[in-house]
């Protein structure tokens, strides 16, 4: 009895208890004003901006001293120690080797306005995590072309403006800070947290389930054609990173853009996973008949019951009335009727032959909708 007293009140007393540590919540949202405001307060060595466009945009314009990502997020996930080897430039392989010395991590592409519209960041938050880096990264909201119009200071590459090239030469010239002055980035970045903490609490509701579906679907696309990319570019890398990955899907352990964002979820146990999938083919029938849903486009591949959705666009073999006309006329079609029903005789078969079919074919009726 003293033992289950004194166990109680370990568990009353946290100091006394190993407390089993805090998950690493997740990327962050900045918009283009706070993003200016952290250049404000870091030297650009001091954040690592990573650019995730394509390679053009990215050497049209883009922030100063931002690094050009191009893999998909399966490659970070299980194959992060090839990353090196994934660059398409030298500039962004040597300064992306100096993440850990990183107070923060900015990742930007042309238009995000969700943190789970863009996987990368939270692929590198975990990669980052676990090799003991303390940071946070952060993702900027909008477009980027909002960002390099309203602070084009910052923005180099082929459309240099010349506020950019004073800026960015100044930024080189700067001296290393000194402690007191590391001390006042310190304390203005934490200030900078606290305002983007609080505007975090008054953000606006997210998508609606049929909204997120869809920009999930574009998600998932774009990582394919990143998978595609990556392929074209460097095959054997390619074939590397492919061999390296488990064989479990990504569906199966939750790493899917759709399960980040909370739409898919863990394998069902029992029969609550065919329960819930037919349930998802309900709610994909009830959007293509109630109009909230486009039908596929032709030549796409889709579920069954999708296509099921769209039964005006197919085209079905009908029955031949002349056929049916025939058959009532023969002899043995006629025998055969009788038999299987007795009361089917004479006149009543003749009655019914001379009334012909009551309904059209099946296919007729339901490809016209009555």
């Amino acid at each position: 009895m003293q033992r289950m007293t004194d166990n109680l009140q370990n568990l009353q007393n946290p100091s006394m208890v190993d407390q089993a540590p805090k998950a690493r919540e997740g990327s962050k949202m900045v918009l283009p004003g706070h993003l200016n405001h952290l250049l404000e307060i870091f030297a650009p060595n001091q954040i690592l901006l990573v650019d995730l466009r394509s390679p053009t945009d990215f050497d049209k314009s883009h922030i100063y001293g931002a690094v050009n990502l191009r893999v998909p997020v399966s490659f970070l996930q299980h194959n992060f120690d090839l990353l090196d080897r994934a660059f398409t430039d030298d500039h962004s392989r040597r300064h992306f080797a100096k993440w850990r010395g990183a107070l923060c991590v900015v990742a930007y592409d042309r238009a995000v306005e969700f943190p789970w519209e863009c996987p990368v960041a939270d692929a590198l938050l975990e990669q980052f995590s676990q090799r003991g880096w303390e940071g946070h990264v952060y993702v900027l909201k909008g477009h980027y072309r909002e960002f390099s119009q309203s602070f084009d200071k910052y923005i180099t590459g082929d459309r240099m403006m010349q506020t950019a090239k004073d800026n960015i030469d100044s930024l080189r010239e700067r001296p290393p800070q000194s402690q007191d002055q590391q001390a006042q980035s310190r304390a203005r970045y934490k200030q900078w947290l606290r305002v983007l903490e609080d505007e975090e609490r008054s953000a606006p509701a997210d998508l609606t389930p049929s909204k997120k579906a869809e920009r999930l679907r574009d998600v998932e696309q774009q990582q394919q054609e990143l998978e595609a990319a990556l392929e074209a570019r460097n095959p054997s890398l390619y074939r590397k990173a492919r061999d390296a990955r488990p064989t479990t899907p990504p569906s199966a352990t939750g790493d899917t853009p759709a399960t980040k964002a909370g739409v898919d979820k863990q394998p069902l146990p029992g029969l609550v996973a065919p329960l819930a999938r037919g349930l998802e083919k309900m709610q994909h029938e009830a959007a293509y008949l109630d109009g909230r849903r486009a039908p596929p486009p032709r030549g796409t591949s889709a579920p069954l019951y999708d296509k099921l959705g769209d039964l005006a666009g197919y085209e079905f073999d009908d029955v031949d009335p002349s056929r049916d006309e025939q058959l009532r006329d023969d002899a043995a079609f006629q025998r055969v009727g009788e038999a299987a029903d007795p009361k089917r005789t004479g006149s009543a078969a003749a009655a019914t032959a001379a009334a012909g079919p009551k309904e059209r074919p099946f296919w007729k009726r339901l490809r016209s909708g009555k």
